[in-house]
């Protein structure tokens, strides 16, 4: 299939719309969070950290350190220098596989109980960081930050956080919540339609992206000759193929941005049914 000025463009613009959807949905609680404040003497790291967008776009995090712990002795009200881990897994029950990251760098300030309690009663905080500043020993943290850097399968993307809000305007889709529903629904057309679409961005015969290919000298034998959907998201299909020599990463766009699972579903079958193979 030989691509035209058009497809070329309307792949780049999926493109960078899923590395942006890509970053707000880690910012908006996907993935497991960690802290490090890197100027404390000696360093704090928080480990297991809740996190999330306020709606009025403001980075939130959330933990429950014991009395005595490093965490529980970082001072309120006071602007801490710390750097934002965000790491997501694909939904993959059978291998280990970070879809993606997002790293920042940025400046923490622990909220008064109050300011915590006020926010909580007025539903201003995500799910998950609501849930952990309601236990008794639940802290609340605002961080401020520029910049962000999103790792994934196309390398690293620089973004300014304020392009980066303006851009993941409305709720991330999929949510936190439909993560295992839209990774059944790619899971659901079958290991063949899968690496028929592999294939078929591999042969140029749909508009697609081959967003790495790195040579393998080892690897785990049971991985072999075999694809996996690393992510899905409004713009498209993120595909793994773990072959002996060579492991290949795709990306299938959508013909249009999905934004709920039953548009998902048939954007889905679209693709499979254009890279079936012909019969007779």
């Amino acid at each position: 299939m030989s691509s035209t000025p058009e497809a070329g463009a309307a792949i780049t613009d999926a493109l960078v719309g899923r590395t942006q959807s890509i970053a707000h949905r880690l910012l908006c609680g996907a993935g497991c969070g960690s802290l490090l404040a890197y100027h404390q003497d000696p360093q704090v790291s928080i480990e297991f950290l809740a996190h999330g967008l306020t709606r009025s776009g403001r980075i939130v995090v959330a933990c429950c350190p014991v009395p005595g712990d490093e965490a529980a002795e970082m001072p309120l009200t006071e602007s801490i220098a710390v750097r934002l881990d965000i790491a997501k897994a694909s939904c993959e029950p059978g291998v280990h596989i970070i879809s993606s990251a997002v790293h920042l760098l940025g400046t923490l300030e622990w909220m008064p109980p109050q300011v915590s309690a006020q926010l909580l009663a007025d539903d201003q905080l995500p799910p998950r960081v609501a849930v952990a500043v309601s236990h008794p020993h639940g802290r609340l943290g605002v961080i401020r930050t520029q910049r962000v850097l999103l790792h994934d399968s196309t390398g690293v993307t620089p973004m300014a956080f304020g392009t980066l809000l303006n851009a993941g305007t409305g709720m991330p889709f999929p949510t936190v919540e439909e993560e295992f529903d839209v990774f059944d629904a790619a899971m659901g057309l079958g290991e063949d339609a899968l690496w028929n679409i592999a294939d078929a961005i591999d042969d140029e015969r749909i508009g697609g992206r081959i967003c790495s290919r790195h040579s393998m000298t080892a690897g785990c034998p049971h991985t072999w000759n075999r694809i996996y959907c690393v992510d899905v998201d409004r713009y498209g299909l993120t595909l793994m193929t773990v072959e002996p020599t060579v492991t290949s990463t795709f990306f299938a766009p959508f013909d249009a941005p999905v934004d709920d699972t039953g548009a998902l579903a048939a954007a889905l079958q679209t693709l499979a049914s254009r890279t079936a193979p012909a019969v007779g």
